[in-house]
């Protein structure tokens, strides 16, 4: 009886929490898109993400080049965990599975700004991760943040895929929450990484300009002038129940 009273306040949770998402998505639009022309997301399968990931090469066997590349190797690595063989989605736009209290997802993106004048987007992530215990009552609310710069190529489309990847483990919670907010676009960052120009040396496409913490000062100070915004959640629990949203252009 405990345990079917725990399996109903689940699914209560998750779909007051499904309400709270959908109200939440339809803020998230892409602004200022007339000025500066939309910013496109495009979706990779998981041999392609990973692909992009490796340098130049002539092999015409290119699904035996990804899986003796250090990027599947890793990946692959972190997915069993959670009982996922990638292998077996690499022709899929993305992998996801729970098992032994461990979540996991993958998937990969490219991101096209074509009117942009800058050689790079900004993509700024906020993380808002929630611990519930048995009885549905949350115990921990941890929330973080991420500014990176990525490099475009002439096409104006970023030169390498953006990898999405997320291990978690239940830990001492009954259930996680995870919410995971993203927003890309022509954009710069006053005082840190600013001009049109890439700032780098040409051989670096990425620049993480704040890592992972609690702090808004750098996010705050983001400014764009075109942007796309996507999202995704998961949600998993003591009992091996899980659910998870995939960004909207995974799905079309």
């Amino acid at each position: 009886m405990i345990i079917l009273r725990i399996g109903i306040a689940f699914f209560i949770s998750l779909f007051i929490t499904s309400l709270s998402w959908a109200q939440e998505r339809k803020n998230f639009q892409p602004k200022h898109a007339q000025e500066k022309g939309m910013v496109e997301l495009i979706p990779l399968t998981l041999k392609e993400g990973m692909e992009s990931q490796l340098p130049p090469s002539s092999s015409l066997d290119s699904t035996a080049r990804v899986l003796n590349s250090p990027v599947f190797v890793n990946n692959a690595r972190r997915a069993q965990k959670a009982g996922v063989d990638i292998v077996h989605d690499l022709d899929h736009l993305f992998s996801v599975g729970y098992s032994g209290y461990n979540f996991f997802i993958l998937f990969y993106n490219l991101a096209k700004a074509q009117n942009c004048p800058r050689d790079y987007v900004i993509q700024t992530v906020r993380l808002d991760k929630s611990f519930y215990d048995a009885q549905g009552k949350r115990f921990k609310f941890e929330q973080e943040f991420l500014v990176e710069a990525i490099k475009l190529n002439s096409k104006k489309q970023i030169k390498r895929a953006d990898e999405h990847r997320k291990r978690y483990s239940l830990g001492d919670s009954f259930r996680r929450d995870t919410q995971v907010f993203f927003e890309i676009g022509c954009g710069e960052v006053p005082g840190y990484f600013e001009g049109e120009s890439w700032p780098k040396s040409n051989e670096i496409l990425y620049y993480l300009i704040k890592d992972y913490t609690s702090s808004t000062d750098v996010f705050n100070q983001v400014k764009f002038d075109a942007s796309a915004k996507y999202q995704f959640s998961f949600v998993f629990d003591r009992l091996g129940n899980y659910s998870y949203v995939l960004p909207e252009f995974l799905l079309k």
